[in-house]
């Protein structure tokens, strides 16, 4: 922008008479020979200007005071030279002065020299010529001066004469030509600055408060570009001038400074108006406030708007500067013209990166915010305001394109921003080490949505109307309020979106989005998918959410509100709640509802065909749309590959085995208050209620409250749920000393705040209480269950309590008995019950984002307080060193040496000294303390021995150790079979999962582990089989349903090839080809008959009988045990009838040359009710079972014409034999037999029973 302005050359108010000038033209004429030969000879300007001084000045009197050696202060006169009337005293001001600055004396003349050359090394001159030129230029203007008042007879001119006079010649003597200046005509000289302190402030004034190209028409002398967009900085050049001429001068005002120049006589309302300005206008255009950023107690100049105390200026040239920084001080930089880098340092600086590409670099690691604001001052301006951490000032940054930030902890603050007035601003550089969340772009405080792109790279852009820039390396993105769409480039970021609905995406590496409030979408890579693998976390937060993980691992919590979340290809764990709705593509991951694991569920073969459940988790499958307690959904399910680790099986509840150290009780307790007037009332421990007494993370299974009473529970968080027993009144209740309380009262006496023996409306806490109403018994708090003490009648709880010995029926032990008050004045039981509590029983399946951060390591289960190994290695890095070391040793003495040191970090006891749990007496060192504590956390509870004489002590004598070390070794054999199990995919991929809490039993597909078993066999590997045979029975350590599905996995290997008995080591009993007579004994054994017809005697214990396609006619005599036949080689339920006489039953299998037939024998009494030889199931190779009823009921009876052998059972019978001479036994029951035609045999047995027809009839 280029202003104009129309400049009269003006009168000095005097004409000089003809003598004068005659004079003048004299001694022009002898100064120029001298110039000629010499232009910047000092002074020689000086008698010109003195005689003109004598022309236009009268002498007078003036009266001064000052103090005498004696400190005694009179009055002095003194002879000063005035102008005379009618002479403009500014023009006469200005010759004074400027006599002085051609003499190359006072504070006038320091300035003008310093000004001078601050500006020609500013536009590239050598400084070593300054000085010559600057004199050359103070003679010509002396010159000049007297050829303009000659040439217009004698008149002298204006102010604005003197300035088109002075600026001329500075123009065309100093300034013209430099390779630096844009324009020969421009003249950056001292006058910008002192015009105005002369009382001018018309034209000088404008020069002074513009920023733009001013161009002067000037009468008699054409056009001048006396101000050039340079002189931007024209201001802190005059400003450095000026303070190095003061101080010079002893001056340290700059008002006192312009007072030394040019007298008393100064107007001071001129001076006021335009110091006033002056610093109004650096305020607006740098956003500078003195009261703020400077010290008050220096010493401050330019009407306090830069400090005195150690500042440093420092200003560019014209060209490219390469490093341009201040001190350490209050610095002031200027980079002039070209491509500049300014080097920010520890000060408070005021930069103007001038015209060209300029570059604002911090190298130093401070922690910098950066703050962005368009048209903060109303002047059409973008500025920085960049704060740095520690010791280090404040920078206000305008006229720059780039600004790269150190390695510290950035912020860049964006307010208000005008995109058309950022045209120039090309990046900001955060700096790529800012960590990974260091560097945040701030957009919270925007007034409008924000618009963040992909720039490519870790850059990324900011799109406003009208205009934008590229933000570099900035981690963390902060949305607005508004609706945003932010995408993060392809570095590690953090993006929040704030409220509003908006859209994010983390494109490139490893990205975490927090959606905020408001309906968001999220993506984890961007809206068209891409190939990132790195690992995501989404956080829909509130509102009804969209979250797309893409590829790769991702963790995707939906938050409040009902979220869609699609996981795409890769490892995806999704956090929900019962609103939500999952969609995973390759089944691939882990689901958390209400923070807990959903590991599937188990039907019996009575419930719902599509029914599914785990403790008071149902699942509810409907093709491939999963259903979890009637609220989350998660589609795309298939049941058969166990998509996200979920589980759908049809087996028996397996309730599994734990470690053990002995009996003890463990119990916790709680106040419960009778709600219903018939005592306080208890539900024994149940398999499906967990709940975490001690606020250790983990859920033991526990004894409970009936429905119709409550706890007395205080929600602590306010999170709407009772999470642990800190927020009820019991043992677990932590006291204000830090302690645990000894009881409920005791907790609860804390509450009361007047001590009158009672919480009550009186005390402020009481408005904190509820009762909790566990209405479904599950140990969750559900809608509607956490209610006021109001609301049940109830005004207040008393602190006094009874010790009492009761243990009701289900074993619960009410050990302090109190009172609640009614409203009505009654009296309601409040007792403090102990319940039962099996703390290695535990729900250990919680929610953890830092587990995915060791996803590709193994999981394994434990038990009690002791966490997962996911859980945690989250937390331990050491452990996950040593976990990846494990599955990276691949000789297996080595690694079994390792195990130990591992789940001792593992229990955190790595550090324990071995001897310090060793017993007082009589023994020495028994075992490894270390041991005993890793038992202690598996089983929830510390251990308790006894000696001989009935003592209890905490540390294991002689005789207990050995059994606590092969409890101990019995865990780290289940701990490496789970390890191993997950070392090698190839060799063990008939394990389908299962490891962790939450899991009833490691999944095991057992068709694929029967066939890559035949195949290792057949290839003579049978070391490789015998290594997976004893990692199998090590996953059935806990798990009796695993044990009795691998027995019955073994058995039939067993009955394919008797050969690898030995592999197996089970108890077994192999037949040969021949008719065989086996005989098994009393602890249930695995008993293969093979071909034949073999007689088997199975004897005591859970036998497994195998029989296949071809094995011939044999006959099994069992006595006792759970006892399953196996039905093996094809064998299908359509290929099997079933019939029987008097106390077996039959078998009859297949047809043709296989045909064959089991007989069980000994299964009826000869009443018919059931004796020792059933067998309790029939199972098929298709997994179809046969439980005993099934059995029965499938017994035919072949009535025909002829003659028939007929039985009925202990039921009420109908029999119709038909004709022949049928037999037919009606046994127990009131039978109908009817014999038909023929001579019949018709025997009812015991009851009541109907016999017609028949040659023969018997009761």
């Amino acid at each position: 922008m280029t202003i104009n302005v129309n400049y009269a050359r003006g009168d000095g108010g005097i004409t000089l008479t003809q003598a004068q000038r005659d004079q003048l033209q004299a001694l022009r004429d002898t100064q120029e020979a001298q110039f000629n030969a010499r232009k910047d000879t000092p002074g020689l300007g000086t008698a010109m200007y003195q005689l003109l001084l004598s022309f236009i000045s009268d002498e007078q009197l003036t009266t001064i005071q000052r103090v005498d050696e004696f400190g005694i202060p009179h009055d002095v006169q003194v002879l000063t030279q005035v102008p005379k009337a009618g002479v403009d005293p500014v023009v006469w001001r200005w010759i004074d002065g400027a006599t002085k600055v051609n003499s190359g004396e006072g504070f006038f003349a320091d300035f003008i020299r310093d000004y001078t050359m601050i500006q020609y090394g500013l536009r590239g001159g050598d400084a070593s010529q300054a000085e010559a030129l600057n004199q050359t230029a103070s003679n010509l203007i002396a010159f000049n001066l007297v050829e303009d008042i000659l040439s217009h007879n004698g008149n002298l001119p204006g102010i604005t004469g003197l300035g088109a006079i002075d600026a001329g010649a500075a123009a065309s003597t100093v300034f013209q030509g430099l390779p630096g200046s844009p324009n020969p005509d421009y003249a950056p000289w001292a006058g910008t600055l002192l015009f105005p302190y002369l009382g001018f402030d018309g034209f000088f004034k404008d020069l002074l408060l513009n920023k733009d190209q001013v161009v002067a028409n000037i009468e008699g002398k054409g056009s001048v570009v006396v101000k050039n967009v340079e002189g931007t900085y024209d201001l802190f050049a005059a400003v450095q001038a000026a303070r190095s001429a003061s101080r010079s001068a002893g001056i340290s005002n700059m008002l006192e400074a312009m007072q030394n120049l040019f007298g008393p006589s100064v107007p001071d309302t001129d001076q006021g108006d335009l110091m006033s300005a002056t610093t109004q206008f650096v305020r607006d255009y740098y956003g500078l406030d003195a009261d703020s950023i400077f010290d008050p107690g220096q010493a401050l100049v330019f009407n306090g708007v830069l400090s005195q105390g150690g500042e440093t200026y420092t200003v560019g040239t014209l060209g490219d500067d390469a490093a341009l920084g201040g001190g350490v001080g209050c610095d002031v930089i200027n980079a002039g013209k070209g491509n500049d880098t300014i080097l920010g340092s520890s000060a408070t600086d005021l930069i103007d990166g001038g015209e060209g590409t300029d570059t604002m670099r911090y190298d130093e690691s401070y922690d910098i915010d950066l703050m962005l604001n368009t048209d903060l001052h109303g002047n059409g301006q973008y500025e920085f305001r960049a704060e740095a951490g520690g010791p280090v000032g404040t920078d206000l940054i305008y006229g720059v394109e780039r600004i790269a930030l150190g390695s510290g902890d950035d912020t860049l603050k964006i307010t208000n921003l005008d995109g058309s007035k950022l045209t120039n601003l090309e990046w900001i550089d955060m700096g790529a080490d800012g960590g990974d969340e260091g560097d945040t772009l701030d957009l919270s405080e925007m007034s409008q949505g924000a618009n963040v792109t992909d720039a490519g790279g870790s850059a990324v852009t900011l799109n406003l109307s009208g205009g934008s820039f590229d933000v570099k390396h900035a981690e963390t993105i902060k949305g607005t309020a508004y609706d945003d769409q932010i995408a993060g480039g392809d570095g590690n970021n953090f993006l929040q979106g704030g409220d509003g609905d908006d859209k994010l995406e983390g494109d490139g590496g490893k990205d975490e989005l927090h959606g905020g409030r408001g309906n968001d979408k999220l993506y984890g890579q961007n809206e068209s998918g891409g190939a990132d693998t790195a690992y995501d976390k989404l956080f829909g937060d509130a509102g009804n959410d969209e979250l797309h993980g893409g590829a790769g691992v991702n963790l995707l919590d939906g938050g409040d509100g009902s979220d869609r979340m699609e996981g795409g290809a890769g490892f995806d764990a999704y956090n929900a709640d019962g609103s939500d709705t999952i969609s995973d593509d390759d089944g691939k991951g882990v689901v958390f509802l209400d923070d807990q694991k959903l590991t599937g569920g188990t039907r019996k073969k009575t419930d719902p065909e599509n029914e599914y459940h785990n403790g008071n988790t149902v699942y509810t499958l409907n093709g491939t749309t999963l259903t979890i307690n009637g609220g989350l959904t998660i589609e795309n399910y298939h049941k058969d590959a166990n998509d996200l680790g979920i589980f759908l099986k049809t087996e028996d509840d397996d309730d599994e085995d734990t470690p053990d150290v002995g009996p003890a009780e463990n119990k916790k307790s709680p106040i419960v208050i009778d709600l219903d007037g018939d005592g306080v009332e208890t539900v024994a421990m149940d398999n499906d209620r967990y709940f975490d007494h001690d606020a250790n993370g983990m859920r033991e299974r526990t004894a409970w409250a009936s429905a119709d009473d409550g706890f007395l529970v205080r929600d602590l968080d306010g999170n709407g749920r009772i999470d642990s027993g800190r927020e009820m009144f019991g043992s677990q209740t932590l006291l204000s000393n830090g302690l645990l309380a000894a009881n409920g009262f005791e907790a609860l006496r804390e509450l009361d705040a007047n001590q009158d023996g009672k919480v009550d409306g009186a005390d402020a806490a009481f408005s904190e209480l509820r009762i909790w109403r566990d209405l479904d018994g599950d140990g969750q708090t559900d809608a509607g269950e956490l209610q006021t003490l109001a609301e049940n009648g109830l005004v207040g709880v008393r602190t006094a309590w009874a010790s009492s010995s009761v243990v009701d029926a289900n074993g619960q032990a009410h050990e302090q008995m109190g009172t609640a008050i009614r409203a009505d004045g009654t009296d309601a039981a409040a007792d403090d019950i102990w319940f039962q509590v099996d703390t290695a029983h535990r729900v250990n399946a919680q929610f953890n984002a830092g587990i995915l951060d060791v996803i590709d390591l193994p999981e394994a289960k434990a038990f009690g307080n002791l966490p997962d190994l996911r859980q945690a290695m989250a937390t331990d890095p050491v452990l996950v060193g040593m976990v990846q070391a494990y599955m990276d040793e691949t000789v297996p003495a080595a690694r079994d040496a390792m195990l130990e040191g591992l789940i001792f970090q593992w229990a955190g006891v790595t550090d324990v000294d071995p001897n310090s749990r060793d017993p007082r007496m009589i023994y020495g060192h028994v075992m490894d303390a270390r041991q005993l504590l890793v038992l202690e956390q598996l089983i929830g509870r510390g251990y308790e021995g006894t000696w001989c004489w009935g003592e209890r002590d905490p540390n294991p004598h002689g005789q207990a150790a050995p059994l606590l070390i092969a409890e101990f070794k019995k865990f780290e054999k289940y701990v490496q079979a789970q390890l191993l199990a997950q070392a090698d995919p190839a060799r063990y991929g008939f394990v389908e999962g299962g490891f962790g809490s939450g899991y009833s039993h490691v999944q095991v597909n057992w068709s694929d582990f029967q066939q890559y078993a035949a195949t290792l066999r057949n290839a003579g590997d049978i070391g490789a089989l015998d290594q997976i045979v004893d990692v199998i029975k090590g996953l059935g350590t806990y798990s009796p349903v695993f044990r009795e599905q691998s027995t019955e996995a073994f058995g039939v290997l067993l009955a394919a090839y008797p050969d690898l008995a030995p592999i197996f080591d089970a108890a077994s009993v192999l037949g040969t080809a021949n008719n065989d007579s086996l005989f098994g004994g009393a602890q249930g054994e695995i008993i293969v008959g093979g071909t034949g017809d073999d007689a088997i005697f199975g004897g005591g214990g859970d036998d497994k009988y195998y029989y296949s396609l071809g094995d011939g006619k044999d006959r099994v005599y069992d006595s006792s045990g759970a006892d399953q036949l196996l039905l093996l080689g094809g064998i299908a339920t359509a290929d099997v009838s079933v019939t029987r006489d008097l106390t077996s039953i039959f078998l009859h299998v297949g047809t043709g040359e296989d045909a064959g037939e089991i007989r069980l024998d000994n299964v009826f009494d000869e009443n018919g009710h059931l004796a020792e030889g059933v067998i309790e199931s029939i199972k098929f190779e298709d997994g179809t079972e046969w439980g005993l009823p099934d059995i029965l009921s499938r017994i035919l009876l072949p009535i025909t014409e002829g003659a028939d052998v007929l039985y009925g059972s202990i039921l009420n019978d109908t029999i119709n034999a038909l004709g022949g001479d049928d037999r037919v036994l009606g046994l127990d029951g009131d039978d109908q037999l009817i014999g038909g035609s023929g001579a019949d045999l018709l025997f009812g047995g015991n009851g009541n029973d109907s016999l017609t027809g028949g040659a023969v009839t018997t009761r």
